[in-house]
C-alpha cells in the first residue's frame, strides 16, 4: 500500500518526461528494503532526488552489462593534426609570442574544464557522463541537448578527420596531376574509413589496444619534432644558429585586422579561438567513464596528468614552431589548407636541409589524423548508443552485438560511418558540396566550446549543491572526505567560473572577424567583388571575399549556427516536458555502488614504465551483476525526443 509522502512523490515525478516516473521495481525495492535501494524514508524531496539517482545508476548498470568497462586506464591521447598543423594559421595571425600565449590560455581553460567534470565524474561515475550529471544536477533538458551537441560533435569531426588524413597523404603526391590526386583522394579515404570501422567493430578491446599503441607513436612524434628543432634552433645538424632571431624580426607579436596595441590583442585572442580544436577531445575520460574500469581511481589518474600533456605537447610544441619559422614566412599560408606543407616543422625541416625527415613527419601526421578519426566513431557510436538508451533518440540505437570476448553497438558504429562518407564532398567537383562539407566540420569548434560550457555549468551547480548539503548536514565534509573532498582543488569554484567565462567570451566573439571585413554584407555566388558601404544586400552579384577570412556567410554560419541549435534543443524539452532546474535543497550525494575491478599491479621497470599511458584490457569483466531498472516504460520517449531535436533543425533550416 502506498503512503502519503510515495503519492506525493508520484505526482511530482509525473510533471516531468516519462522517464523520470518511479517504476514498479523502485516501490518494491523501497517498501523491501532491498539492499540496491537507496536506503533513507521517502519523507522529503531529498530521498526523491535520491530515487532520481538510484534510477540513473540502475540504468547506466544495465549499459555497464551490455557494454562491460574493458579499458583500464584511459589518459585521452587525443593529439590531433591541429597541433601540427593548426599552429602555421596563429603564427601568421598572431605571431610566436602571441601563438605560445593563445595555447597557454587555452591550457588553463581546457585543464580548468577537465578538472572541474573530472571531480564529478570521480565521485559518480556510473550515471552517464556529462549528460547523466546535467540531467541529476542542472537540468534535463541540458542534459538532452549536450548529448546531442556532444553526438554531432563527434560525428562531423569524423569525415573531417578523414579528409584531413587524405589531404595529408597526397602530399606525397605533390608533383602529380589534379586528377591523379583527385583518384588518390578517394582510395585514400575509403582505406582510412575501412579501418577505422574495423577496428570499432573489434569494440573497446581493440580500441584501447590500438588507441595506445597511436598514442605512444605520436607521443614519440612530438618529443622528437621537439628536441629535434630545438637541435636546428641551436645550430646543431646544419651549423646555422637560429635563437631567437624569429622573436626579433620580424618580432613576437603580429597585428592582425588592426594597428597597435589593438591589433595585437585581436591576433593573441585568434590564436586562443584556434586552439580550441587543438584541445579538442580532452573532456573523453567523462565520456568513457562506462567503459574505464575503477573509474574512481583511474579518471583521476588521467586527469591530475593532463596540465602535463598541455604544457609540454602544446605549449612547448608551438614554442619550437616559433622559433623555427619567421611569422611572414610565405610557405605558411601557400599550400592547401590542411596540407603538411604549412607545418611549421615540415617547413623548418626541408628549409635546414631534412626534407626526407620532413616526409616522415607527413606519416606521422597522417597516423595522427587517422588515430583521431578512431577515438571520433568510438565516441559518437557510445553517445548515441546512451542517447537510445535514455529515450532521447529511438531504441534501435541500443542494438548491439555481444561475443565472448567483446560488445560492439553497430547501430551507433554504421551510423557513424554513414556520416564517415561525407569526407568525399571535400573533393567533390561540385564546389557547392565541397562548401557544405566545410560548413558542417567548421562548425565542431562551437560544439566543442558549448559542451565545455554545459559541463561548466554543471560543476558549479554541483559545487553550489555540496556548499548547501554543508550547511544541513555538519557531517557531511567528514562522511565525503575520501570520495568527494579528495579530488577538489582548494582554488573551486573560482576556476570553474574562470574556464566558464572564458568559453563564453570566446563563443560569443568566435566569428568576430567577419565584423571587421570592409565592404557590403551581401549574399551572392563567386569570389571577388567590393563596394563602398557595408550594408546587407541580397544580389546576383559575387560575394566580397577578404584574403584573410574569404567568404564572409561560411564563417559567420558556422561560427555561430550551433548555438541556436543548441538553444532550442534546451527549450524544445522544457516546452514539451515541462522541466525545472534542480534546486540546491533537491540535490542529493549518496553515490550508491560504485564497483571495482581489480587491477593487475606492474612488477617490471618497463611496465611501470607503461603504466600511466597503457590502456589494460581484461578477459574477466563481465562479471558485474547487478538489479537493472525495467524501462518498459519509456518507450514513446525516443521517438518525442527525437520530434524535438528534428523540429528544431526544421525550423532553422526554415529561417531565411
Amino acid at each position: 500500500m502506498e503512503t502519503h509522502e510515495l503519492t506525493i512523490l508520484r505526482n511530482r515525478t509525473n510533471a516531468g518526461p516519462q522517464h523520470e516516473e518511479l517504476s514498479d521495481t523502485d516501490n518494491a525495492d523501497s517498501a523491501n528494503g532491498n539492499q540496491d535501494a537507496v536506503p533513507g524514508l521517502l519523507g522529503n524531496k531529498l530521498d526523491a532526488a535520491k530515487l532520481r539517482l538510484d534510477k540513473y545508476q540502475k540504468r547506466w548498470t544495465e549499459i555497464g552489462k551490455e557494454l562491460p568497462p574493458q579499458i583500464n586506464r584511459s589518459q585521452c591521447h587525443f593529439n590531433r593534426t591541429g597541433l601540427f598543423i593548426g599552429t602555421a594559421t596563429s603564427l601568421v595571425h598572431a605571431g610566436p609570442a602571441g601563438t605560445v600565449i593563445g595555447y597557454a590560455i587555452t591550457g588553463t581553460v581546457v585543464w580548468s574544464v577537465v578538472i572541474s567534470i573530472g571531480e564529478i565524474v570521480s565521485f559518480l561515475p556510473n550515471v552517464g557522463g556529462p549528460v547523466g550529471l546535467a540531467g541529476l544536477y542542472v537540468d534535463r533538458a541540458l542534459g538532452f541537448a549536450l548529448g546531442w551537441n556532444a553526438w554531432y560533435n563527434w560525428t562531423i569531426i569524423l569525415p573531417a578527420e578523414l579528409s584531413a588524413a587524405a589531404i595529408l597523404f597526397n602530399d606525397f603526391f605533390a608533383d602529380k596531376s589534379k586528377e591523379y590526386i583527385k583518384n588518390s583522394n578517394v582510395i585514400a579515404i575509403s582505406t582510412f574509413l575501412f579501418f577505422v570501422i574495423l577496428i570499432n567493430c573489434f569494440g573497446s578491446r581493440a580500441y584501447g589496444e590500438a588507441e595506445f599503441i597511436f598514442s605512444c607513436f605520436k607521443i614519440l612524434t612530438i618529443i622528437f619534432l621537439i628536441i629535434f628543432g630545438l637541435l636546428l634552433d641551436f645550430g646543431i645538424g646544419n651549423g646555422h644558429f637560429i635563437g631567437v632571431k624569429n622573436w626579433k624580426d620580424p618580432g613576437p607579436f603580429r597585428e592582425f585586422r588592426a594597428t597597435g596595441p589593438l591589433g595585437i590583442f585581436l591576433g593573441v585572442w585568434s590564436s586562443i579561438g584556434q586552439a580550441v580544436f587543438a584541445f579538442f577531445g580532452t573532456e573523453v575520460p567523462g565520456v568513457a567513464a562506462g567503459e574505464v574500469q575503477n573509474p574512481a581511481k583511474n579518471i583521476p589518474r588521467a586527469i591530475n596528468r593532463v596540465w602535463i600533456r598541455i604544457t609540454i605537447f602544446y605549449v612547448l610544441a608551438v614554442f619550437v614552431a616559433g622559433l623555427l619559422v619567421r611569422s611572414d614566412n610565405a610557405a605558411l599560408t601557400g599550400s592547401k589548407a590542411g596540407s603538411s606543407l604549412q607545418s611549421p616543422f615540415v617547413i623548418a625541416l626541408r628549409e635546414a636541409g631534412f626534407p626526407r625527415v620532413g616526409y616522415l613527419c607527413n606519416v606521422a601526421f597522417v597516423v595522427s589524423a587517422f588515430s583521431a578519426a578512431v577515438s571520433d566513431m568510438y565516441v559518437s557510436s557510445r553517445y548515441l548508443y546512451y542517447l537510445g538508451r535514455c529515450r532521447h533518440a529511438p531504441e534501435i540505437f541500443t542494438r548491439i552485438i555481444r561475443s565472448n570476448k567483446t560488445v560492439v553497438p553497430w547501430v551507433g558504429i554504421s551510423v557513424s560511418a554513414l556520416f564517415g562518407l561525407l569526407a568525399y564532398m571535400s573533393i567533390s567537383a561540385d564546389s557547392s558540396a565541397e562548401d557544405i562539407f566545410y560548413w558542417l566540420s567548421s562548425m565542431t569548434s562551437t560544439t566543442a566550446l558549448l559542451s565545455w560550457i554545459g559541463m561548466l555549468f554543471t560543476y558549479i551547480r554541483w559545487y553550489q549543491g555540496t556548499k548547501a548539503a554543508e550547511k544541513r548536514d555538519s557531517s557531511f565534509v567528514k562522511k565525503h572526505k575520501e570520495d568527494l573532498y579528495k579530488h577538489r582543488y582548494r582554488a573551486q569554484p573560482w576556476i570553474a567560473i574562470y574556464a566558464l567565462v572564458m568559453c563564453i567570451a570566446i563563443l560569443v566573439t568566435n566569428g568576430w572577424v567577419v565584423f571587421t571585413r570592409a565592404g557590403p554584407w551581401r549574399m551572392g555566388k563567386g569570389h571577388s567583388a567590393s563596394a563602398s558601404h557595408a550594408s546587407l544586400e541580397l544580389s546576383d552579384q559575387p560575394i566580397p571575399t577578404d584574403a584573410e577570412i574569404g567568404d564572409w556567410v561560411p564563417t559567420f554560419v558556422s561560427s555561430y549556427l550551433p548555438l541556436p541549435v543548441f538553444l532550442l534543443l534546451i527549450l524544445g524539452y522544457k516546452l514539451i516536458y515541462r522541466t525545472k532546474m534542480v534546486g540546491l535543497d533537491d540535490m542529493t550525494f549518496h553515490r550508491g555502488v560504485v564497483p571495482e575491478i581489480e587491477e593487475k599491479t606492474p612488477t617490471t621497470w618497463f611496465q611501470k614504465f607503461l603504466a600511466p599511458l597503457k590502456y589494460t584490457l581484461r578477459d574477466d569483466v563481465d562479471r558485474l551483476e547487478r538489479q537493472c531498472l525495467d524501462l518498459d516504460s519509456e518507450n514513446a520517449q525516443g521517438s518525442s525526443s527525437l520530434l524535438i531535436f528534428g523540429i528544431c533543425v526544421a525550423a532553422l533550416a526554415a529561417t531565411p
